[in-house]
């Protein structure tokens, strides 16, 4: 399937477009385990920034998604980028202690 009429990026529906990308892309098992519920995309200019709650999770996406999610930004002119959102990590850390 190709997202290159999709994938826009300027508005938070877009990113859910994204996502299903790369669902798609990598498949929903794959995603489910390692995206659903525990990522967030934002646009950063010509950025998608993909928020994680730890370093360690930033460190495996990136070796291990960063070409998939690339590619598929790469018809739109964008590239993506894996950063710590201190948000999602305080949510994590909120669950581990409960």
């Amino acid at each position: 399937m190709t997202y290159t009429k999709q994938l826009r990026l300027e508005a938070d529906e877009d990113c859910i477009i994204l996502a299903d990308a790369i669902a798609d892309r990598i498949g929903q098992a794959r995603y489910s385990l390692w995206f659903a519920g525990k990522t967030r995309i934002k646009r950063k200019g010509k950025v998608a920034l993909i928020g994680v709650p730890s370093a360690f999770q930033r460190d495996f996406l990136k070796q291990t998604f960063v070409a998939d999610i690339k590619e598929l930004l790469r018809a739109i002119g964008m590239t993506a980028d894996f950063v710590v959102d201190p948000e999602l990590a305080e949510a994590a850390a909120k669950r581990m202690a409960s």
